[in-house]
């Protein structure tokens, strides 16, 4: 007869460890109302030979494929620590089942593989979605409440680290800078004419950076344009603006905040809402220095840019000049040698790549195109 389905159990055998010493000592296991009964030979005499106790203290433990279901008493039981092995799981299980004490559906889910394997499966599919689609949803809404203190401390951070590496002082004059800014000035006064919504707080900084052109945001409103971008579109300041509306258009969107808060995960969304910044910023500025925007934050921020220049009076087409000039001269650097790594920051065993706008970018075609539409 198997002993999992026969209702008419009403005593198992078994073995207690009393847990004083290693001897297993025989002993039956039955129930007396509500009360789970164990039954031991007990030479030492002090003890009882027959223990008592609720059947709702009990650990009865869980089925397994392989070994013995152990049985643990209660901790106010004379016995604490000791547990019950009995002869057969499936008596135990029978004997538990003819009391109403089976197991319930996540023990019993467990030892299927089907539901093991669906369980796995699904907690898979739910950090997958988390990271894809709950993070970036709630950086969306964390960044814009970063407070301003925090987005300077980062942005001082990084851009001292850039400057200790990479970037330079200006070798443009002061007269070329002066004219760039009140240009820059003046795109802005068309773009936002309403003083009640003005353009998101930022700075102009001129950085030399050898050979690199390059233009970035930090969150904190820091816009820096490297001398070689300017001599690349010295021709056409228009697209110079162009290049400032996008990243402006980064800052109208937080989305390096949003990036730095995705890419941290739980810790960037927890200093958000507890407030607590200390540990997240000493990494922060490293995590920024490898960030790429999304595709979508490109798009975003190219929109803006489209909208910036059209109320200046600009034809957003001239910005797809820069793209295109970048892409020649990216074909002409993939004819030399690699060995040269100017984007990059090493420091130790670690790559520091600074955001780039032309790097950032995945696809320019497509881009130029949008651009060159936006007349």
């Amino acid at each position: 007869m198997n002993a999992a389905t026969d209702s008419n159990l009403t005593r198992i055998a078994g073995h207690v460890y009393d847990g004083q010493t290693a001897a297993a000592q025989p002993a039956t296991l039955h129930f007396d109302a509500a009360q789970a009964v164990l039954e031991f030979a007990n030479e030492g005499a002090e003890r009882p030979t027959v223990l008592r106790c609720a059947a709702a203290q009990v650990d009865f433990g869980e089925t397994t494929a392989r070994g013995v279901r152990m049985v643990s008493l209660p901790q106010d039981s004379p016995y604490y620590g000791a547990q019950f092995a009995p002869t057969s799981n499936d008596e135990l299980a029978a004997l538990l089942a003819a009391q109403g004490l089976q197991a319930d559906w996540i023990a019993r889910a467990t030892q299927q593989w089907r539901w093991v394997a669906a369980s796995v499966v699904g907690v898979a599919a739910s950090v997958a979605l988390l990271y894809l689609q709950g993070i970036p949803a709630i950086a969306s809404v964390a960044a814009p409440h970063v407070p301003r203190a925090v987005t300077l401390v980062l942005s001082e951070s990084t851009l001292a680290t850039m400057e200790r590496f990479v970037l330079k002082p200006s070798n443009l004059p002061a007269e070329q800078q002066q004219a760039l800014q009140a240009r820059w000035t003046a795109v802005l006064a068309k773009a936002y004419p309403n003083p009640a919504a003005p353009p998101p707080q930022h700075r102009l900084l001129f950085r030399a950076w050898d050979k690199v052109p390059n233009a970035f945001a930090l969150p904190d409103g820091t816009l820096v344009l490297t001398d070689d971008i300017v001599t690349l579109l010295e021709d056409t300041p228009d697209a110079l603006m162009g290049v400032l509306s996008h990243e402006l258009g980064h800052l109208v969107h937080h989305h390096s905040m949003r990036n730095l808060i995705q890419f941290t995960g739980l810790a960037g969304i927890r200093s958000v809402f507890m407030g607590d910044y200390s540990s997240w910023l000493l990494d922060a500025p490293l995590v920024m220095g490898q960030m790429r925007y999304s595709r979508g934050h490109e798009s975003e921020a190219d929109d803006e840019a489209i909208r910036i220049m059209q109320a200046a009076g600009i034809s957003p087409a001239i910005l797809a000049l820069f793209f295109e000039r970048m892409e020649l001269k990216q074909a002409q650097q993939k004819e030399k040698s690699d060995a040269s790594d100017d984007n990059v920051i090493v420091k130790g065993a670690k790559k520091l790549e600074i955001p780039d706008l032309l790097a950032s970018h995945p696809n320019s075609a497509e881009r130029i195109a949008k651009l060159k539409a936006a007349r």
